[in-house]
């Protein structure tokens, strides 16, 4: 028996994953998309998603004409890795929310690393702590 999860089926899943490299944790909020053409469409049991944050499409190196679109397989996991900013490969995973309003949500669930979430946010804020990739931001 797998003990693999299947794709959580949201609107809007959350996605979680580790630089290869050094180690760094970061977590992405997604769109479940229709391909742009020059993509083609995904397997039956694939769904495409576009990388967005605060209501825009960021470039990571996707398909597309923006480079926001990614394919993920039947088990929540990117069919492509992304790059991290130390220039390691990051492999990022579905996070799989339960939603509990008897579970408070708090640090535990914003500074988790794992794929599991089972509190009153159902998996929305979990890894928020962690470094995300933003649309325009410049490191100085």
């Amino acid at each position: 028996m797998s003990t693999h999860r299947a794709l959580p089926r949201r609107r809007n899943p959350r996605f979680i994953g580790r630089c290869a490299d050094c180690g760094a944790t970061r977590a992405i909020d997604a769109i479940v998309a229709e391909p742009p053409a020059m993509m083609g469409w995904p397997a039956r049991d694939e769904i495409v998603v576009r990388v967005m944050a605060g209501g825009q499409p960021v470039s990571l190196g996707g398909g597309g004409p923006d480079r926001s679109y990614f394919v993920v397989g039947p088990r929540g996991v990117f069919k492509h890795t992304v790059a991290c900013p130390c220039g390691g490969r990051v492999t990022f995973r579905a996070v799989h929310g339960v939603y509990d309003p008897s579970v408070k949500c708090d640090k535990r669930c914003w500074g988790a690393r794992g794929q599991s979430c089972t509190c009153e946010c159902g998996g929305n804020n979990h890894g928020a702590s962690f470094g995300s990739y933003r649309r325009s931001r410049s490191r100085r």
